[in-house]
């Protein structure tokens, strides 16, 4: 007899306000192509596919990508250029200092580095050397628990951190913006009409609220916890949030005070059908991965700072050849799918879209950067599973 569950925990812990049409340019014009790549020779603790990574533009003076190595409580870091390991951050977990249940984390620069607690509804903000300089509380008062300890009584919302190395937190105006999931069911209808996607921590006075409804268009519907994942990125130039919605072919577009009118843009391939919801509540994982895998979905959507350009990962449907127990949420390797990797421009019109077929001998999966050379996406040879490789796209303008 299979046991019912949901894909995701029971719980996730972890309004089309304005619609507008996105006019097409003329795609012709721009085309993205195959650049340089780079490669970490990964330590044989170092998996590949670590769920919480981060690229550093500078730390401790290289460009550098962070991963949070769980089962060993440390923090590997690795020179891009060189693609050797350079340094190692290890932490406690128990005793004095202990670092406890640490999952995401944010480097802000190297001596302010928040890190996710996401089962306790805590953030802590440590110096470079992760002693604890500030704790963020994210109970609201007068909560109360069931008996598991971490479950809000039903009639409650609380909604704890969900620190995704595709959805970066950032500080603005003493703020601290980061990406949070109601805690709530995420196969029931309500979901989408209580759950917000962002918190706004104000860290003078240690007051924060959640911000940001689902579109509209999402509300009153099933999902399922793989379809109502967001992403997301800030423009700084800009000073907009943009956020991608994994079962939604529309990204939106907000101020980080979130008194603004939101703006919807419409982000997708031509070759995408419309995500479906659910229709009816899953009985058993096989359902809730049969309907993700037979839909496209959304990963992220990346700012590129030097070609004043947007880059979102689409994913084909994949009706057959997976995991019915797998998602690639919680492992990033799990049934690849080919993508399509959508390129906006910086008014979120389509400039061009670039079709990425999975190989048979590897994987390519959503770790992805920007620097000033171009777009990087996370690709994993089978045979060479200690050699991260990130291969490099540059955006250019056909001369024709």
């Amino acid at each position: 007899m299979k046991k019912k569950l949901s894909l995701l925990p029971t719980i996730l812990i972890l309004g089309l306000l304005s619609c507008e049409k996105n006019t097409i340019t003329n795609q012709e014009a721009w085309k993205l192509v195959q650049g340089e790549d780079l490669l970490l020779n990964l330590d044989h603790r170092t998996a590949p596919n670590e769920n919480y990574y981060q690229y550093v533009e500078n730390f401790h003076g290289s460009e550098s990508m962070v991963f949070h190595v769980r089962k060993d409580h440390s923090f590997k870091i690795y020179d891009l250029q060189s693609g050797q390991l350079k340094e190692e951050i290890n932490y406690p977990v128990n005793g004095p200092g202990a670092l406890p249940s640490v999952y995401g984390f944010y480097i802000h620069n190297e001596d302010s580095i928040f890190l996710s607690q996401q089962y306790h509804y805590r953030v802590l903000l440590t110096n470079g050397n992760l002693e604890v300089v500030d704790q963020l509380n994210l109970i609201p008062e007068g909560i109360k628990f069931n008996s598991s300890g971490y479950l809000p009584e039903e009639s409650h919302i609380v909604q704890s951190t969900n620190f995704s190395s595709r959805f970066l937190p950032f500080i603005n105006n003493g703020n601290f913006i980061f990406p949070s999931l109601y805690v709530g069911y995420a196969d029931r209808t309500d979901y989408t009409i209580k759950g917000r996607i962002y918190t706004d921590y104000d860290l003078s006075n240690k007051e924060f609220h959640y911000r940001l409804p689902f579109p509209k268009s999402m509300q009153e519907k099933l999902w399922g916890g793989m379809l109502i994942l967001n992403y997301g990125c800030y423009n700084p130039k800009t000073k907009k949030i943009v956020t991608s919605y994994s079962g939604f072919e529309y990204i939106s577009v907000t101020s980080p005070s979130f008194n603004d009118t939101v703006k919807y843009f419409k982000a997708t391939s031509e070759k995408f059908q419309e995500i479906r919801p659910a229709p009816k509540p899953y009985e058993v994982v096989e359902e809730e991965i049969d309907h993700y895998m037979n839909v496209p979905t959304f990963g992220g959507i990346y700012y590129d700072k030097f070609r004043d350009v947007y880059y979102r990962i689409g994913k084909f449907p994949k009706p057959e050849g997976y995991d019915g127990f797998k998602s690639d949420y919680l492992d990033p390797m799990a049934n690849p799918r080919d993508w399509a990797i959508i390129v906006l421009d910086k008014d979120f019109k389509k400039l061009t879209e670039y079709t990425l077929k999975q190989p048979k001998d590897g994987i390519y999966f959503e770790n992805c950067f920007v620097n000033k050379y171009g777009f990087y996406v996370a690709y994993v040879d089978y045979s060479k599973e200690d050699k991260l490789v990130f291969k490099g796209f540059v955006l250019e303008e056909n001369q024709n």
